[in-house]
């Protein structure tokens, strides 16, 4: 089924670029850390990047071990389920985390953590735009805590920040919907092509009515043979 195939060629295009997009989101989270280092509790800063650092080893693991066993064709649809899954455990940990470390008291750094989650939440996206649900859960797990926060707190400038992040969210997800339907085109028009030229090849080779190989296939093997 070229659908299949074209989903697990998908599949592999995200595990292949997904070991950059992990490193960043742990250097990140320890950029953050360092801006919020005086304003934020220490434990809870410590406790928050150590669960993004573990759950990021954990992709990386997943990672690795799909490169191990380098799985082809219809094998790689197994190897989907752990990654949503892994992308949906870091994803929670920036957006669970990212609404615990918001300060009652400071709009300013309200305004940066909502800018490093923005960030996080498009470098995901461009990174899982192969597929749109490891996108969606992204988006949905990182967006959504401190953008519900910031509506409950009812501030002004938090109120329009958490309005923009539902925006900003809608926007990227029509996005990656269009991206991706462009990506699923193009590999099933890259399948479809590889079977006809394999068939075309075929035909060029065998003979209609009785289905052996012709001259030019016995051309073909025989200079093959003389080439030994």
């Amino acid at each position: 089924d070229i659908d299949l195939l074209v989903r697990a060629g998908q599949i592999e295009v995200l595990y292949r670029q997904a070991l950059p997009g992990i490193i960043i989101s742990m250097l990140v989270a320890g950029l953050l850390c360092h801006l919020l280092w005086d304003q934020t509790g220490h434990p809870l800063l410590i406790g928050w990047l150590s669960t993004v650092v573990l759950v990021s080893l954990f992709r990386v693991l997943i990672v690795l071990l799909f490169a191990q066993s380098n799985p082809v064709g219809l094998g790689i649809l197994r190897w989907e389920r752990p990654f949503i899954w892994s992308v949906a455990m870091v994803a929670s940990a920036w957006g669970i985390g990212g609404m615990l470390m918001m300060p009652v008291d400071s709009e300013l750094y309200q305004a940066v953590i909502f800018f490093f989650l923005m960030g996080i939440a498009n470098g995901a996206a461009q990174i899982h735009a192969a597929r749109p649900k490891p996108v969606a859960f992204a988006l949905v797990a990182i967006m959504m805590p401190a953008t519900l926060w910031l509506f409950w707190q009812g501030q002004t400038a938090g109120v329009g920040m958490a309005m923009a992040g539902c925006v900003y969210v809608l926007a990227v997800l029509r996005s990656t919907r269009v991206l991706a339907g462009f990506l699923h085109r193009s590999f099933r028009l890259s399948y479809e092509l590889e079977q006809a030229k394999a068939a075309a090849e075929q035909l060029a080779r065998t003979d209609v009515l009785t289905g052996l190989n012709n001259r030019r296939a016995f051309s073909e093997l025989g200079d093959s043979i003389l080439k030994q």
